[in-house]
């Protein structure tokens, strides 16, 4: 599997047509049908991308509007995207998964990733190596990673970005380090209303990340953890006296080898500010560390723990679906996998925001206004009929805007924006 950068724009666009998506989320197509790419096409592709990736990244917002089957197997291994950069803290791009899910990724130890180390650059078994600044967010990936001697982690090797209502379900082995989103998350990372259901066994081993300095909120972890020297259920450490983990929890079984220096519920080891309001399973460890409280299945299942757990917040549930055993849900993210969460806000994407040269208006889009604070209007175009509009507002005095989109369907969006 190769990057979309080695697909030419009008493969991709091709591609997206075929699948009745919009262009913007031919990016994921062109991953998913890339397949049959010559491994000899792979050679140069860490120059390439050290060089050029923000040709195809800068200012782009990708929407995923299907599921993804990836059909990984012995001999169709993921190659991570955006293999070949290394910590990139400029990479930003935005994807959203609009509630779809990507499935059939399989990495294992006859995976190019490892025979082929020194050309991929890699950081990581993962969907993504490294993600810079880029946030994710409504997504659901699926699949297995089982691969020695490198990092693994069921979203990207490291970010410095946010990663926001998504679930993994990634059965992953290592005798590394490994996590069910984020391996190495970088200081800045934020990681909020996520929660990871795959079995993970590894080093420095976590639900959520192994070893990093995020801040974490609102995200809970089901799958079984097993892990060398330091074994969390949701990190395996947490550095940086800014960060924290709060308004958290664990149910899964947490294994601890006899080389383990320190385990819990929540945190193997942590140096963070504050681990608040985090909860785990009584009876998921033995001998655990400080960090969170203990309790009973049959209050963690209780309105009194969604309560709870809502302390600062709303985005808890009671599991009324049983969905999740009866323990709490997020109501952000109960349905990723099942049904695209795609509405008439989301139906258009204007970017950047607050904006200085320019905005691109991405969706499908016959008219547009934009008006100032007072009402008038500065900019239109009447009839264009188009997916993706750039419009130049350098000249505009700066201050609060209204773009007033007619959609082609008919319908009209208005959104905010604010030029510097």
């Amino acid at each position: 599997m190769a990057l979309v950068r080695n697909i030419s724009s009008a493969t991709a666009n091709k591609l997206a047509n075929q699948h009745k998506i919009k262009e913007n989320a031919s990016f994921f197509f062109a991953l998913k049908s890339c397949k049959n790419c010559k491994k000899e096409d792979k050679v140069d592709i860490k120059s390439k991308l050290n060089h050029d990736y923000t040709e195809w990244t800068e200012g782009k917002y990708f929407l995923l509007t299907t599921d993804i089957d990836l059909n990984g197997n012995e001999d169709n291994q993921w190659i991570p995207i955006l293999a070949g950069i290394h910590h990139d803290k400029d990479l930003n791009i935005n994807i959203d998964g609009n509630g779809h899910k990507i499935s059939g990724l399989y990495i294992d130890n006859n995976s190019e990733i490892k025979d082929e180390q020194a050309v991929w650059y890699s950081t990581s078994a993962s969907l993504f190596t490294n993600l810079g600044s880029s946030c994710i967010k409504n997504l659901y990936v699926e699949g297995t990673i089982h691969i020695d001697d490198i990092t693994c982690a069921g979203i990207a090797g490291s970010t410095y970005g946010i990663i926001e209502n998504c679930k993994t379900d990634i059965d992953i082995e290592t005798n590394s380090d490994a996590a069910g989103f984020i391996a190495y998350p970088k200081s800045g990372s934020i990681i909020k209303n996520c929660n990871n259901v795959g079995n993970i066994k590894g080093n420095f081993t976590g639900g959520i990340v192994n070893n990093g300095t995020p801040k974490i909120e609102n995200c809970y972890n089901t799958g079984n953890i097993e892990g060398g020297e330091y074994v969390g259920g949701l990190a395996g450490v947490i550095l940086g006296s800014s960060n924290y983990v709060k308004n958290s929890y664990n149910i899964g079984q947490i294994t601890a080898s006899e080389s383990t220096k320190d385990f819990g519920g929540i945190i193997g080891m942590g140096k963070a500010k504050k681990i608040e309001n985090c909860h785990y399973l009584n009876t998921c460890v033995e001998n655990a560390n400080e960090y969170g409280e203990a309790q009973t299945a049959d209050f963690m299942r209780s309105q009194d723990f969604v309560n709870l757990l809502n302390k600062d917040t709303d985005v808890w549930c009671f599991d009324d679906d049983n969905i999740n055993d009866g323990y709490p849900v997020l109501s952000t993210n109960k349905n990723l996998g099942l049904e695209p969460i795609f509405n008439e806000d989301n139906a258009i994407a204007i970017f950047p925001n607050p904006a200085t040269d320019y905005i691109n208006i991405d969706g499908e889009i016959a008219s547009y206004k934009i008006y100032n604070i007072t009402g008038n209007v500065v900019e239109s175009n009447e009839i264009i009929y188009d997916n993706n509009i750039n419009i130049s507002v350098s000249d505009f005095t700066s201050g609060i805007y209204f773009v007033r989109c007619v959609m082609q369907n008919g319908n009209t969006i208005t959104k905010k924006i604010i030029i510097k």
